[in-house]
């Protein structure tokens, strides 16, 4: 009885161990191995570009005939800001966003040298044309270089 007794212990604690061994194993190949493959899909992840504008409804005022006129409606906008941290060739920048929105280049570069600042603004109420045209330009410089933002 003795010997049936131990040797299922035996069998359990190896059993155990093995296991055990075999997570500790496939832990160090994890955080070793793969770790640079791991890391990237974790950034991937988290690194989430995606817009949610939220609904509004439009505001209306009642005249004395009882007759509903909206007083405010949902228009969209963009607005163009840079990034003076974030554009590498200052004067091309300039040059490129001068001729799309049609202001002065001058005026561009003088808000690019104030690399302290977080974002300049650029121009409101952008139709979609000309913010199409400076997201397209928008490739030639940083990720967050030039922002578009919706507005209403």
């Amino acid at each position: 009885m003795k010997t049936a007794s131990s040797a299922r212990f035996y069998f359990i604690n190896y059993f155990i161990l093995f296991a055990l061994g075999f997570v500790l194993i496939r832990i160090f190949f994890l955080c070793v191995y793969q770790h640079e493959a791991l890391a990237s899909r974790a950034r991937n992840q988290q690194e989430l570009d995606q817009e949610i504008p939220p609904k509004r409804g439009i505001i209306y005022i009642q005249e004395k005939g009882g007759l509903f006129n909206p007083l405010a409606t949902n228009r969209e906008y963009q607005k163009i800001f840079l990034v003076p941290k974030e554009v590498v060739n200052k004067e091309e920048a300039a040059q490129q966003l001068a001729d799309i929105l049609k202001i002065d280049r001058e005026e561009i570069l003088i808000k690019l040298q104030d690399s302290d600042s977080q974002y300049k603004p650029i121009q409101y109420k952008v139709d979609n044309e000309t913010s199409q045209a400076v997201k397209n330009k928008r490739r030639l410089f940083r990720k967050r270089a030039v922002a578009l933002v919706s507005a209403r």
